[in-house]
């Protein structure tokens, strides 16, 4: 299968065509503990991070998520270890209400291009946050709560 596949994409890019990026597999939002970065993939990726809550128009069975943190890293496990132990969340995940979406994306192309458009979506949902490096020393946060869009 994968000789037909680059079969195609030779085809396509001889023809002056581009075979479009693939469709990135999230992981489902799950609790962000700190065992969590001894099964998390090294590999590099995407993640978002947010927070469980109930608002006051809503009943007790029914929450909301906030996010908290976009990124980009190198080794998604030695992220989520950072996220735990040395970021400024870290009092907020240990008080056990936050989540965790990630994504393996090995080219670094379509990373920088997923942060981008998700930066455009959570700014079109007044989400203020800059997709950049996991690794850089910038940490943003809101309120503001939203879901991942199911295209990415």
């Amino acid at each position: 299968m994968e000789g037909l596949v680059r079969l195609v994409a030779q085809s396509l890019e001889r023809h002056g065509m581009s075979v479009p990026p693939e469709r990135i597999d999230w992981s489902a939002w799950m609790p962000l503990e700190s065992t969590l970065c001894l099964t998390a993939p090294s590999n590099p990726g995407l993640f978002v991070v947010a927070e469980s809550f109930v608002p006051h128009s809503m009943t007790a069975d029914s929450s909301a998520l906030a996010i908290l943190k976009v990124g980009q890293t190198k080794d998604l496990g030695v992220e989520i270890a950072r996220l735990c132990f040395y970021s400024p969340l870290r009092d907020r995940i240990a008080a056990g209400h936050c989540l965790i979406r990630f994504a393996k994306v090995e080219d670094d192309a379509q990373a920088i291009s997923a942060c981008a458009a998700l930066q455009q979506w959570f700014s079109n949902t007044n989400f203020q946050a800059e997709p950049v490096l996991a690794n850089s020393a910038h940490q943003q946060t809101t309120s503001n709560p939203a879901p991942l869009p199911s295209g990415f």
